[in-house]
């Protein structure tokens, strides 16, 4: 049987946290031990993580979204988890859908993505269609494969790839990080997931300025993953 680890990545969601917490003592089952990684959070977060008497780790102050999913699969890696599935903990995931990631495991398969868009894109904002529908095109053309949803935040993980991102030095965790894992001949599968609205807080990459800066060296390391040996 396979051990599998489930990893959600927190930071200031005192508002979330509690419903991420109910959901997954309903719904997972037993079917994966579950790990929340604080990434440095100000308000409650981690004091309701504590209360639940999970298990957590720590990163004592805000070191982003890539650093502590690679942190979390080094964790998976090193204690010996076949598979790694990451989460979000703002309550968007449904662990439902997890389940479904699990279901589908094959031995054949380095990485499972749980896309928002494989059966179609409803999104509110046009150019963040039209970035989706870009990169996706890209990676057709240049890598003959379709990923339709380089940004999600579920994923499973094999051993194989947990290994090849902990050893890397990927700052983000993207588009530019697909692009590699193609390349180098990772087999890579997607399913349909659905998200559900943020309840509270927003996104950490709210602040415009932020995300253009994202946005912006996200492109510039993909174009330069593409075009090198």
């Amino acid at each position: 049987m396979n051990r599998i680890l489930m990893i959600i990545p927190v930071y200031n969601e005192e508002q979330n946290i509690e419903y991420v917490i109910n959901d997954l003592q309903k719904n997972l089952n037993n079917e994966a031990d579950i790990l929340f990684i604080d990434d440095g959070s100000t308000d409650k977060s981690l004091h309701f993580i504590k209360k639940a008497n999970m298990n957590f780790l720590e990163n004592g102050e805000n070191e982003g979204y890539s650093y502590t999913i690679k942190k979390g699969l080094k964790y998976g890696y090193e204690h010996h988890y076949d598979y790694v599935i990451t989460l979000d903990g703002d309550e968007q995931h449904n662990v439902l859908d997890a389940l479904n990631i699990i279901n589908a495991i094959d031995k054949d398969i380095d990485i499972i993505i749980g896309s928002r868009y494989l059966e179609k894109i409803d999104m509110e904002k046009k150019l963040k269609k039209f970035g989706i529908k870009l990169s996706t095109r890209i990676v057709e053309i240049f890598l003959k494969q379709t990923i339709t949803d380089m940004n999600s935040g579920m994923r499973c993980y094999n051993r194989k790839s947990m290994e090849y991102i902990i050893k890397g030095d990927d700052k983000y965790l993207d588009l530019n990080l697909i692009i590699k894992l193609i390349k180098s001949n990772f087999i890579i599968k997607e399913i349909p997931i659905s998200v559900k609205s943020r309840i509270y807080g927003t996104s950490m990459y709210n602040k415009k300025i932020e995300k253009t800066k994202y946005v912006y060296n996200i492109c510039k390391l993909s174009v330069a993953n593409l075009i090198s040996k």
